[in-house]
């Protein structure tokens, strides 16, 4: 996809979203995975992919999860304390990604096995978005 804001301003954006959160962006991008969430989720405002409003985030999907019903975007925003114990399904305690995925899953309303469905691209800009709530 090609953007379609510069990346100034999607950086702008995600200082927004960092002040709107009560985030410290210095202390998110010293660390080597908060590095690599921070290039995706600009990439992701610079191409329109990803919308910010009232601490909810809006995901366009890259390629849809067809079933019962197509889901074209997902919705990303805090979890709840009971949202958060969805984690206690992965038994690896170094499973970073598989917590975020089944926080995700609570999350969005969709379940872990329609988050299992995502492919990679979507699933890591997700991850990245929902560990701006960890």
């Amino acid at each position: 996809m090609k953007p379609i804001i510069g990346r100034e301003v999607a950086e702008e954006m995600l200082q927004n979203i960092y002040d709107s959160l009560g985030l410290d962006g210095e202390l998110i991008e010293d660390e080597d995975e908060g590095k690599a969430s921070t290039k995706k989720i600009i990439s992701a405002l610079m191409q329109g992919r990803l919308e910010y409003k009232d601490e909810i985030f809006k995901q366009k999907l890259l390629k849809p999860i067809t079933g019962k019903k197509e889901i074209t975007f997902l919705e990303i925003k805090e979890p709840t304390g009971a949202q958060l114990r969805g984690m206690s399904q992965v038994k690896k305690k170094n499973d970073d990604v598989g917590k975020a995925m089944s926080v995700l899953g609570e999350v969005t309303g969709h379940g872990l096995p329609m988050i299992n469905k995502l492919g990679s691209r979507d699933l890591m800009l997700s991850v990245g978005v929902i560990s701006l709530f960890l």
